[in-house]
C-alpha cells in the first residue's frame, strides 16, 4: 500500500503549476483505488478510485469534485490543522475494473463497520434515481421551455422556414 499525505507546502507547490493534471495524469491510463482516512484515529471515512492519486487528493483539500459531508469532514480536519491520509488500496488497468473494486472496497468497509461519507455502493455501478415527483421549480422550467418551444416553431412557420406536409 502507498499513503500519500499532502502538507500544505507541498501541496501549494502542486497547485501552482500550470499544467498540475497533465504531470499527474498516468499515459497508460493505470486506476487507483483509495481511502480517506483520519490522521488521528486511522478511521476510514472514504473510498474512491482515480487516475491521479496527487491531484485528487489536492481536488479533496480544495472541495472540488465530492459530497457535502466529505466536504464538512475535511473542513473539520482543516480547522484542526490536520489532513486526511490518502492510501493507495488497488491498482487496476481499466475504468470497470476500477469502479468494481471501489464497489468492493465501500462494501468491505461497511461491513467491518467503518462510518463512511460514500453516498452509494460505487461510482457507477448504481443507475440514476429516479425522480418521483418534480419541485415546483422543476415544474415551472418545464412548462417555460415548451412555450419558449412552441413560439420558436411558429416564429419559423410565419418565416417560412417550416413547411407542413
Amino acid at each position: 500500500m502507498i499513503r500519500i499525505n499532502v502538507m500544505t507546502p507541498q501541496l501549494q507547490a502542486v497547485l501552482t503549476q500550470r499544467r498540475w493534471r497533465e504531470r499527474h495524469v498516468s499515459p497508460t491510463k493505470t486506476y487507483y483505488v483509495y481511502k480517506l482516512t483520519a490522521p488521528r484515529s486511522g478511521k476510514v471515512r472514504y473510498v474512491g478510485c482515480t487516475i491521479s492519486p496527487t491531484g485528487r487528493l489536492c481536488q479533496h483539500l480544495l472541495d472540488r469534485g465530492h459530497g457535502r459531508k466529505v466536504k464538512a469532514w475535511i473542513k473539520k480536519l482543516k480547522d484542526k490543522s490536520h489532513l486526511p491520509v490518502m492510501t493507495i488500496l488497488e491498482t487496476v488497468p481499466t475504468q470497470a475494473e476500477a469502479d468494481e473494486r471501489e464497489a468492493h472496497w465501500i462494501g468491505h468497509f461497511r461491513e467491518l463497520g467503518a462510518d463512511l461519507l460514500n453516498t452509494c455502493r460505487g461510482t457507477r455501478l448504481l443507475p440514476p434515481k429516479p425522480k418521483l415527483s418534480l419541485s415546483p421549480m422543476d415544474k415551472h422550467r418545464n412548462r417555460s421551455r415548451a412555450a419558449n418551444r412552441r413560439w420558436a416553431r411558429e416564429r419559423a412557420k410565419r418565416a417560412g422556414l417550416i413547411r407542413q406536409a
